[in-house]
């Protein structure tokens, strides 16, 4: 029976920290969206987003942009999760098997590309759901004490270069792993395969004078 290895679940909580901070950055791109309320005034707000004139005369449409809700914030946070848990889980069950710091690093290099494999498509949502920037402020914006901090697709373009930077450690990292590992197999392997071709030794045995110290 294969004894327990503690090696394959501590990488897998090595490799999970990153794991979790590029899968947080992709939930957000892919979940995030603002609260929208629009409707019909014949009043100009000062405090909304933005407001167009509608085709009734002495009417405007109205439309607010607030922030993510509760709900959407917890689901980012959940699905966040999911992928550093179910490396930690593959860390845990390869923990009894002949290998498993190889299998758990695999697995990182499959659940880091599963990850990241529509990152593209996300950025491209999320800005277009924030069409005024991540702060939901026009950048032409004369309100007074608003100011617009991030310009339209400013933070989708920043989390994607985040995550594809993490990404790229991820990869670097879990290879050049798999590389040492390699490496230390190959050398055990043929340290035992020079153990077992050398002749085995003539056995010497000394015998003392009886009263007498051993010769010299």
């Amino acid at each position: 029976m294969f004894r327990r290895n503690k090696l394959p679940f501590l990488l897998a909580i090595l490799y999970g920290v990153p794991l979790f901070m590029m899968s947080l950055l992709c939930s957000s791109l892919a979940l995030d969206r603002p609260q929208v309320a629009v409707w019909e005034t014949n009043i100009k707000y000062p405090g909304v987003t933005v407001i167009k004139p509608a085709a009734e005369q002495g009417m405007y449409i109205a439309t607010q942009y607030t922030n993510t809700s509760t709900a959407t914030e917890w689901r980012i946070w959940l699905w966040a999760f999911v992928p550093p848990l179910i490396l930690l889980g593959i860390g845990i069950l390869v923990s009894f098997v002949r290998y498993g710091a190889v299998f758990v690093t695999l697995a990182t290099i499959v659940i880091t590309l599963g990850v990241t494999h529509r990152l593209d498509t996300w950025v491209q949502h999320h800005t277009e759901r924030y069409p005024y920037g991540y702060d939901n402020i026009p950048d032409n914006t004369n309100k007074p004490g608003l100011q617009s901090n991030y310009d339209t697709g400013q933070w989708e373009n920043s989390a994607r270069n985040t995550v594809i930077s993490i990404r790229q450690w991820l990869l670097v990292g879990a290879c050049a792993a798999l590389l040492l590992m390699l490496l230390a197999e190959v050398r055990r392997r043929r340290g035992r395969q020079w153990e077992d071709t050398q002749p085995p030794g003539e056995r010497i045995d000394v015998i003392a004078p009886v009263g007498g110290a051993p010769p010299l």
